[in-house]
């Protein structure tokens, strides 16, 4: 009895009895079309269901990707344009160029063919200019391609005759007048800009790709020149190969004819991609040409089914923006973009894992009607009159359930995931409700993590550890940690009930972290009303002193708004110290393998902690930093640091070398110093 309730073979054996006793060949092809029609009619609804589910759900998550991965890209290049753009409106490089043009109409070069220039320049790489202009000019540019971890390799100023005038390596042109990118730039006046498509550099053989923008009088507003540099692919690449690691999935990237500059899945170097692989136009490839004709952004992303030789991807593919994006933050216009296209694809095997089981149950639900008829076929000729009511009982038994599964289906297809099938049997038809249930438990549990994570971690760490990135132990690494607490804190808690203090605490902790995120900052702890901050973990950021000062001056900014705020409701004002240590540090899960907490341990911390303690020594320099850090911000020329030599502090046997950081150093010429710089 007990296998005739689990197990729907010994069902079928049972009306297979009832049908060989009293045949009715008539009654059984009806009742065999209804179990097939019905069975059938599941089947189809349960695949439509999982193709629903494969384009919602995978589909939508790959195409998010391919779009984020787009504005990556854009966002990294707008960078190198503003980069460019700053250093077209330095004063040396203006003279340059202006003295160049004049030196070009004075020795008769304006108009000659290029050949013509190189013979009249006798060798010469650019045209002669007054030396006291050249040298510092040249200096300049220099240091662009020489500080560390910069991405340009090359910088080239020409006049406004296209005749060169500064270079930071040889090459074999000396005016070009009539390249297509010199004339982009020069076409639109301060707005132009022109493009070197990405090739690979010759000198360095690593991908590149040319900027050139106008170098404009600031009176006149007259085109003196064009700057051009080329900016190394290679961080991109890494960043974008980061993304595909993390997600486990395919990335490439494509030029607009078709050759790739980045593909994650390919054996490889990065440096030569642009070489091998060819034009993917002319390989028939339809998610390239999906990639490459969208519309610019996340308006014209999508995904699809891509057929392989060893099964299908599921792939979601995006466009780079155009210039909505570009013309007003790159003071640019007309400019439509670089064209690119970004395609995110999975073997559908590892896309579809969660629904593995609920897809398998489907395909054997498939092939039941052919079984189920080839059986009834044979016990056809043997109904009896019985067998009618039984048949259709029987029918009702599997197809019930059936059908309400998909309909539950249909409703996690909606976006309900606490759909939920009652379990009637224990059979493959249980089996499969069970399934089903587990499954959007599974579904219910993964977003309860995801939003438990996100309100008790970093974003960061929470997708460290969901993804196991993160271990008992730790790492060292070089962080940037900044330390705040408000001043007199304890006298003002005994001047105000509890309630007022915790009022007090989550207004001013609420500032502080909107000071914070923009920056980047880890916000590693809140210690009554201190706040702990790490740069540099557990994400690597090249400037993070720079990023742990600027988050700094801006809590200071919002301190202000919020004592306007409190001194308006007739509330006393509150001040803060702020400290900020770089050095080495050990950052990783402190605790039990039962309890962990994602902290860095190191004298860097210890310095932040002393250097915060300080500022209350010196209320005119509530930012205090040390030696590393100031030495880190030497080139930022939009800050104003003040030495205060070394002191010694509480802990510590040597001094620290104390700065106190004054403000921003605005600049008319340049862009916002307060802006954000590199990805946060």
């Amino acid at each position: 009895m007990t296998k005739f309730r689990s197990s729907l073979r010994y069902k079928l054996g049972a009306v297979l009895l009832l049908l060989s006793l009293a045949p009715l060949l008539i009654v059984n092809v009806i009742v065999i079309s209804a179990t097939l029609a019905q069975l059938g009619g599941f089947s189809s609804r349960l695949r439509e269901a999982e193709n629903a589910l494969r384009s919602d759900v995978v589909g939508r998550t790959l195409t998010g990707a391919a779009v984020d991965a787009a504005a990556d890209i854009d966002g990294y290049l707008l960078e190198r344009i503003a980069d460019v753009r700053r250093w077209s409106e330095e004063s040396v490089v203006i003279e340059a160029a202006r003295q160049g043009t004049l030196a070009v109409q004075q020795n008769g070069l304006a108009g000659l063919a290029p050949e013509e220039v190189k013979t009249r320049l006798q060798g010469s790489l650019f045209v002669p200019i007054t030396p006291t202009v050249f040298s510092p000019a040249l200096s300049f540019v220099f240091r662009q391609t020489e500080r560390p971890e910069t991405p340009f390799v090359e910088i080239l100023v020409t006049e406004a005759n296209g005749v060169n005038v500064l270079i930071t390596r040889p090459i074999e042109q000396v005016a070009h007048a009539a390249a297509a990118w010199w004339q982009a730039a020069r076409a639109q006046g301060i707005a132009g800009i022109g493009v070197t498509e990405a090739h690979l550099d010759a000198e360095t053989n690593t991908p590149v790709i040319g900027l050139a923008l106008p170098v404009v009088d600031p009176d006149s507003k007259e085109v003196l020149g064009v700057i051009r540099a080329l900016v190394r692919l290679t961080e991109l690449q890494r960043r974008l190969s980061q993304t595909a690691v993390s997600m486990n999935a395919n990335l490439r990237v494509l030029t607009a004819d078709g050759r790739l500059i980045a593909d994650t899945a390919s054996n490889h170097s990065a440096t030569l991609i642009l070489v091998e692989a060819g034009n993917l136009l002319t390989q028939n490839d339809e998610l390239t040409r999906k990639a490459l004709e969208a519309r610019p952004g996340a308006e014209g992303a999508g995904s699809l089914l891509v057929e392989q030789t060893n099964g299908r991807d599921i792939a979601g593919y995006a466009h780079t923006h155009g210039s909505a994006f570009y013309d007003a933050p790159a003071q640019l216009a007309g400019f439509e973009g670089f064209g690119w296209g970004v395609t995110v694809a999975q073997p559908e095997s590892r896309a579809l894992q969660v629904l593995a089981n609920l897809i398998e149950t489907g395909q054997a639900f498939e092939r039941l009607p052919a079984l189920l008829g080839g059986l009834f076929i044979v016990v056809m000729v043997l109904a009896a009159a019985m067998s009618l009511i039984a048949a259709i009982a029987f029918s009702r038994s599997i197809t019930t359930p059936l059908i309400e599964v998909s309909d539950m289906a249909q409703r996690v297809q909606s976006g309900d995931l606490t759909a939920q099938v009652d379990v009637r049997s224990s059979d493959e038809v249980g089996v499969l409700a069970r399934t089903f249930n587990t499954m959007t438990a599974g579904l219910r549990e993964r977003e309860r993590e995801r939003d438990i994570f996100g309100r008790v971690v970093s974003p960061e760490v929470r997708e460290k550890l969901l993804s196991g990135g993160l271990t008992l132990g730790g790492e060292t690494l070089w962080v940037a940690v900044l330390f705040s607490d408000i001043r007199g804190f304890s006298t003002l808690s005994e001047q105000i009930s509890p309630a007022e203090v915790v009022a007090l605490l989550n207004e001013y902790l609420a500032e502080m972290t909107a000071a914070v995120r923009p920056w980047g900052g880890y916000i590693n702890n809140f210690i009554g009303d201190a706040i702990v901050v790490i740069f540099g973990a557990p994400i690597e950021q090249p400037d993070k002193e720079w990023r742990a000062v600027a988050a700094a001056l801006t809590m200071r900014e919002r301190l202000e708004q919020l004592n306007r705020q409190r001194i308006a409701r007739g509330e006393r004002p509150i001040n803060n110290g702020v400290g900020i240590g770089t050095g080495a540090a050990v950052a990783g899960q402190i605790g039990s393998i039962e309890r962990l907490m994602y902290t860095v341990i190191g004298d860097a911390v210890n310095v932040a902690a002393r250097l915060e303690t300080l500022t209350k020594d010196y209320p005119d320099y509530p930012i205090l930093i040390n030696g590393p850090t100031a030495e880190a911000l030497q080139a930022r020329a939009d800050l104003e640091l003040k030495s205060l030599g070394p002191i010694h502090v509480k802990g510590r046997v040597e001094a620290v070398d104390v700065y106190a950081v004054i403000g921003w150093r605005g600049s008319a010429a340049g862009p916002d110093p307060r802006e954000p710089m590199g990805d946060a």
